[in-house]
């Protein structure tokens, strides 16, 4: 039987009796029918806020119960944000192992002892986790890392207590929501689940996303330690700065600084996942630390990457929410879903996303609205008129959830989504524009131009020469002689030469990060073709 309270197996677990013992708690917390059923309304009801029975609940029922818990929180296709706010609020925290516990799976999965391994290794846990552990340690060429576990009973748990899921089926009827969709929820925390322990491909996601990332940029990935990563254990460099809860308790001095961090968080995971690189399924506090230099490092967790197609769609679908366009927001939004209902559904929506309100029809409540809280509303619209997100919008949509729950906790009173969004469209509008000014692009059109003005010179003095010997013949005047355009001297066109030859060696001086290179082409542009001119002229 397992222990819901501790965690802690005995051997020959029975079925039976674990299920017994769900249906105890969840009768006790007056989640289900029955003799002990509390009076009032079940949590979960549509519309209504958990009043936390069902997070106590879950907490009780040990890890993977939790787990799904929090899992569903980010399904905000399902519910709305008032639940999925007190779900995430289940702790994903259990008893530390034991020193020896931790020492033998590093053994385990390393082939040799932590001594051996590490010049230092700290044995007090810097979190404890429902499914892993994490320890500071140093390697011996003195840097610092930080050791992540599986813990030893993981795979234990979800065997037990995985086919029992189904139990709170039950507690969602009670609820007044026959139609919610428990198969269909728990497949999907079970493959989450199944990436989120498999570690190894964790440290292929950060080494992808490290390699992705272009200075300057206000990410830094903890690049993993290959030698000493396994199924079962990631190492990666340790980037420091502070935790979620180190800026949380920073007070009234602190306000800005948590505002920053917010807005940071958001601006990092939108440029992540629209320019297609990898992006954390579920940044949630432990994976996440706020650098001094207001960079964000993402120090693990699941990741996963938009398809092309679903990027484009997805930026259009904002752009139109940000613009405030419910139907084009809705046509776009629909190319990452597939319909399950009648034909009429799409017809429903929109009219429905037209008078969407956060404020009256389920946001996070207050007197404000957010972006985050609008995208919520359309994507759990969609779901109840017959629409199943797509697997890329889905995991967008979780991930979006815990920024956007990460960014209100820091900043309550800003909507730094909305902020970040507005950032990373100008800058995108500035990359396109400038777009065509990349050197390496004008590469070929510079070089073709540059020969035409190592020319230029020569059939200049020819054609000065032949001027001074009278071979020039004099055009025939013009009926305006007040509008004709004096000659340009052979001093003024080298004067512009020179010009144009000092701003390519200025560019050289101005950094490498293609900036001067750029403002050179366009300046070494403007000077050649001044000169050009001239000569057509004279």
């Amino acid at each position: 039987m397992i222990e819901a309270h501790t965690g802690e197996r005995q051997s020959g677990p029975d079925r039976e009796a674990r299920r017994r013992e769900i249906e105890r708690v969840l009768l006790d917390a007056g989640l289900l029918q029955g003799p002990r059923k509390l009076a009032g309304e079940s949590p979960l009801a549509e519309g209504s806020a958990d009043d936390g029975r069902l997070c106590a609940a879950l907490e009780q029922l040990g890890p993977v119960f939790s787990g799904f818990g929090r899992y569903l929180a980010t399904r905000v296709d399902l519910l709305s944000p008032v639940e999925g706010w007190e779900l995430a609020a289940i702790p994903d925290r259990r008893e530390a192992l034991s020193t020896t516990e931790v020492l033998a799976r590093i053994e385990q999965e390393l082939g040799q002892p932590a001594g051996q391994v590490f010049a230092a290794f700290d044995v007090e846990p810097l979190e404890a986790r429902l499914f892993f552990q994490a320890h500071r340690a140093r390697l011996a060429r003195g840097e610092g890392v930080i050791v992540r576990i599986v813990r030893p009973d993981a795979a234990d748990w979800i065997e037990c207590d995985f086919p029992l899921l189904p139990m709170l089926e039950r507690v969602f009827a009670a609820a007044g929501r026959p139609g919610f969709p428990p198969e269909e929820t728990i497949a999907g925390f079970r493959t989450f689940l199944a990436e989120a322990l498999d570690l190894r491909s964790e440290a292929r996601a950060l080494t992808l996303l490290a390699a992705q990332t272009v200075s300057p940029s206000p990410l830094r990935v903890s690049a993993p330690i290959h030698d000493l990563t396994t199924v079962g254990v990631i190492t990666v460099q340790d980037p420091g700065g502070a935790s979620l809860d180190d800026l949380m308790i920073q007070g009234e001095a602190g306000r800005e600084v948590a505002r920053e961090g917010a807005r940071r968080l958001c601006l990092v995971w939108l440029q992540l996942s629209m320019a297609g690189h990898v992006f954390p399924v579920e940044p949630w506090g432990p994976a996440l630390r706020f650098l001094p230099d207001s960079s964000i490092a993402f120090t693990g967790g699941p990741f996963t990457q938009l398809p092309e197609a679903s990027r484009d769609h997805l930026w259009s679908y904002l752009v139109a929410v940000s613009s405030q366009t419910p139907d084009e927001a809705c046509t776009c939004l629909l190319r990452e879903m597939t319909l399950e209902g009648p034909a009429s559904a799409e017809e429903q929506l929109r009219l429905r996303l037209r008078q969407a309100v956060p404020f009256r029809d389920g946001g996070w409540g207050g007197s404000g609205e957010s972006m985050a809280e609008l995208l919520f509303l359309h994507w759990r619209f969609a779901r109840q008129h017959g629409f199943r997100p797509s697997e890329p919008l889905l995991a967008f949509c979780r991930s979006l959830f815990v920024v956007a729950f990460t960014g209100r906790r820091l900043a309550p009173d800003r909507d730094p989504l909305l902020q970040a969004f507005e950032e990373v469209r100008l800058l995108t509008g500035l990359s396109q524009m400038t777009e065509g000014l990349d050197v390496r692009r004008l590469g070929e059109s510079l070089e073709r131009y540059a020969m035409l003005m190592t020319e230029l010179p020569h059939q200049l003095d020819k054609a000065l020469t032949l001027a001074a010997a009278g071979g020039l013949r004099p055009k025939p005047p013009e009926p305006r002689e007040a509008l004709r355009r004096p000659a340009v001297s052979s001093a003024t066109f080298f004067a512009i030469l020179l010009g144009s030859c000092a701003v390519v060696l200025l560019a050289r001086q101005l950094g490498a990060d293609g900036w001067g290179e750029r403002l050179g082409a366009i300046l070494f542009l403007f000077f050649g073709a001044s000169l050009l001119r001239l000569a057509v002229r004279s």
